[in-house]
C-alpha cells in the first residue's frame, strides 16, 4: 500500500479537553507539533500528547481519512440480516488491521478487499459493507464498550 505519511495528533489539557492537529511527516521534522505544543503554551493552555496515529492510506465510505485507533461501523449483510458490528482500526507488526471487539478472536488486514476506492471487510469470505468512521478510541471510548 502506497500511502503519504501523516499522522493524527490528540492533545489533552489540564481540564481535559481533547485538541486534534493533523501533521504530515513533513511538518513533524520541520518541527511543527513543538510550534503547535508552543502556541497552546503561548495561549496560557498546558497540554500533554495523548496519541499519535498514522493515516492508514485509506478513506472510509464518505471520504474521510482513515486513522490507526479509528472506531470503524460496519453492517455485516449475512443471510439478509444486518448485523451492526464495531471494529478498530490497529498497527500490527507492519501492516494495519481492523480489530472486531465482539470477537478478539476475529481481525483482518484492513486493506484486504477494495471496490470502487473504499475499503471492504471482508474476514469470513463474504463481502462486508463500506466502512464509517464513528470515532476513535481516544476520543469515543465508550462506543467499544
Amino acid at each position: 500500500m502506497n500511502k503519504e505519511k501523516k499522522f493524527r495528533y490528540i492533545f489533552k489539557d489540564d481540564n481535559g479537553k481533547l485538541y486534534t492537529e493533523f501533521f504530515s511527516l513533513e511538518d513533524i521534522e520541520r518541527g511543527d507539533v513543538e510550534n503547535a505544543l508552543m502556541g497552546f503554551d503561548h495561549d496560557g493552555i498546558k497540554v500533554e500528547i495523548i496519541a499519535k496515529d498514522d493515516f492508514t492510506g485509506l478513506e472510509d465510505k464518505k471520504g474521510k481519512e482513515v486513522y490507526e485507533g479509528d472506531i470503524i461501523y460496519c453492517v455485516k449483510d449475512r443471510f439478509g440480516k444486518g448485523q451492526h458490528e464495531y471494529w478498530s482500526v490497529e498497527y500490527e507488526g507492519s501492516k494495519f488491521i481492523v480489530f472486531n471487539q465482539l470477537n478478539s478472536e476475529r481481525d483482518i488486514e484492513i486493506d484486504i478487499v477494495r471496490g470502487n476506492d473504499n475499503p471492504f471487510f471482508s474476514p469470513d469470505g463474504e463481502k462486508e459493507n463500506e466502512l464509517e468512521i464513528i470515532g476513535n478510541i481516544t476520543e469515543n471510548p465508550e462506543l467499544l464498550k
